[in-house]
């Protein structure tokens, strides 16, 4: 091979993309405005990553000898533009670091994309290759990277094109949900129009341009007789694709009406027959009829398209139906959805989408406290290095790398995962969900707040998307707009007990206790603990917050004692308990544990309010520097 040249390399960092050919800088695929100066500084920094940039450096970059500025007064400007474009403050920097009376450091992790130019006239074998990732040690200020493994459910995805640079709904976009299609054989199990409707919602959130509700949201009217224009407007959608699937044999009947939920009236429908071997290419026609409907396309340059491995339909039906079984968020459910994922695997081998799903299975395993990390660590990594080999152009398959990278506290290699993938497939609601975790615990909370509103947006009658949210604005210490979401989520979900207590636990740190209380106490019945709620009244009417506190996390630590004499429990379950107790040496005493167990339910610890109580603690310091979280 000869390399005749070097072409002009992209950088990635964090969500953000420079082309130093073209001069754009871009976050998740918008063009951000940046004035030449600025964006030279930028190529300055990231040909330079961690390195000191001096300002006399810049001076000879920016300003030749002949030239006579202001030098100070143009580059302090300059730069001020640039951390405008980043979102970046010089007190807290996120990508340059001031070096006083030196220059400036880029301290963010940056991935460098710059495929040689091969020379044709010598035949070689072709060969792409990886990004190179180029290592940043923790600067003066460090920027550590602590996160918690949150299970990944992998969306379903068909054989369709990956698109480079692909373009990002954005408000003006149309929002489009696919409604669960109808069966005669209706049933309480995951069934063809099932798969027919997973495949469509897949299809169609690769379509640039379309914003597409998830399916957790949608499948809430699976079996349910509904008004789709008004269920449409509920899921806040443009439109709505609904209808029926029949199957006959080997005869697949499917009919399908494009309706707009603004005024009800109908932009497309079809009725389609075909062999049940074909329902797979049916998908794939019927997406890229409702994108020519709503004025929106599958691809626009076939140039940046690439081909993913054609899969075998009944493999594809296994693998949605493990899905199913996954959202349910059970140890038996998960433990089913991994024996469909095997199954799909059996039967095509070549699925990524599978392999990653399965690794996903065992993940959620350890960051619910199921199990122990290193009992499941060695299969996920197995079944998610598989799935990246076999299609590495699957946004699936990065959100699950992500989330590999997570458990093992790999922060930086995860953060490039999850930008891979989202920019491969903006309408990925787990890859946001997930994302929003990490940079919460960066203490990036403007850019975690946004990408769990993303969620809610893509997954609008989610409870646990409603949550995340809730939870980011708590970490925050944002406990008005907390309260406010945890309110909305008590309202529309009055039974559920985690919103209850969440409720209950900002309420605390507003100082408002008699309600506080009242919502502990109204979560512990809903979770069925009717004689600890009432324990908890009497105790808050005899000694006031401390002695309620007593009286019920000292007998849920004492059940958690008995329960782990018959099955893993997480030793975080105890940690948090004795840290709301004041018990600092007990609870450090299960951090420890937890530590020395890699545990990923470490989630948030050096930004959760719960552990405040340890922040003074020489020993909580020492352990977040041992996390790399920032302090």
């Amino acid at each position: 091979m000869n390399v005749t040249e070097k072409e002009t390399p992209v950088f990635r960092f964090e969500s953000y993309t420079a082309d130093l050919r073209s001069g754009e800088l871009r976050k998740f695929g918008t063009r951000i405005p940046l004035q030449i100066q600025p964006f030279q500084i930028l190529s300055v920094f990231l040909e330079k990553p961690n390195e000191l940039v001096t300002r006399e450096e810049l001076q000879r970059k920016l300003w030749p000898s002949d030239t006579f500025v202001d030098f100070d007064h143009g580059l302090n400007k300059a730069i001020n533009k640039l951390r405008d474009a980043l979102c970046d403050t010089a007190e807290e920097p996120r990508f340059i670091q001031t070096v006083p009376r030196r220059g400036y450091r880029f301290v963010a992790p940056v991935v460098v994309e710059n495929p040689p130019v091969i020379d044709i006239k010598r035949e070689a074998p072709e060969i792409v290759p990886e990004p190179r990732v180029v290592p940043v040690p923790a600067p003066t200020k460090a920027r550590h990277y602590w996160v918690w493994g949150l299970a990944l459910v992998a969306v379903v995805a068909a054989s369709i094109g990956f698109w480079v640079s692909r373009p990002t709904p954005t408000a003006g976009s149309p929002t489009l949900a696919v409604m669960p299609l109808a069966t005669p054989a209706a049933s309480g199990d995951y069934d063809i129009a099932d798969g027919m409707t997973d495949g469509l919602i897949n299809d169609l959130s690769y379509v640039p341009g379309l914003k597409v509700i998830s399916h957790a949201s949608v499948f809430q009217y699976r079996n349910k007789v509904v008004d789709a224009p008004a269920a449409g407007r509920k899921l806040g959608a443009s439109a709505v694709l609904t209808g029926r699937a029949e199957q006959a044999g080997s005869t697949l009947l499917v009919v399908v009406e494009l309706i707009s939920t603004k005024d009800g009236s109908h932009i497309w429908g079809q009725q389609y027959t075909r062999n049940v071997s074909e329902r797979g290419s049916l998908q794939r026609e019927i997406a890229a009829s409702v994108g020519d409907a709503l004025s929106v396309k599958l691809t626009s340059d076939d140039s940046g398209r690439k081909a993913h491995p054609v899969v075998d339909d009944e493999a594809q039906q296994l693998y949605l139906n493990g899905r199913y079984y996954f959202f349910k968020q059970t140890p038996e459910d998960v433990s089913k959805a991994r024996d469909l994922f095997r199954k799909a695997i059996d039967r095509d081998p070549t699925y990524a989408l599978a392999w990653a799903a399965l690794g996903d299975s065992y993940d959620w395993m350890a960051t619910e406290g199921f199990q122990p990390l290193d009992e499941v660590l060695g299969q996920s990594q197995q079944a998610k290095q598989k799935a990246n080999e076999l299609d590495p152009f699957r946004a699936e398959v990065h959100s699950s790398l992500a989330a590999l990278n997570m458990v093992q506290w790999r922060w930086p290699q995860a953060e490039v995962e999850f930008q891979r993938g989202l920019a491969i497939n903006p309408n990925d609601a787990p890859g946001h969900g997930l994302y929003s975790i990490y940079l919460r615990t960066m203490k990036r909370f403007p850019e975690a707040l946004q990408q769990a509103t993303a969620v809610t947006e893509l997954d609008p009658l989610s409870m646990p998307a409603k949550s995340n949210l809730a939870l980011t604005y708590y970490y925050a210490r944002q406990y008005d707009a907390a309260a406010r979401q945890y309110r909305l989520i008590v309202k529309e979900f009055p039974n559920a007990a985690g919103a209850h207590a969440g409720l209950a636990s900002v309420l605390l740190h507003m100082g408002k206790e008699n309600e506080a209380v009242g919502e502990w106490a109204q979560a512990l019945v809903l979770a069925g603990d009717g004689p600890s709620a009432e324990n908890l009244r009497r105790a808050y009417a005899r000694g006031g917050l401390a002695a309620a506190r007593a009286a019920v996390l000292q007998d849920e630590i004492n059940d958690l004692k008995q329960a782990a004499g018959e099955s893993y429990v997480s030793p975080v379950e105890f940690a948090y308990r004795y840290a709301l107790l004041n018990d600092k040496d007990n609870a450090f005493l299960w951090l420890e544990k937890a530590y020395s167990d890699r545990s990923p339910q470490l989630f948030n610890l050096n930004v959760d309010p719960d552990y405040d109580s340890l922040r003074d603690d020489p020993r909580f310091a020492e352990l977040l520097t041992r996390l790399h979280v920032p302090a």
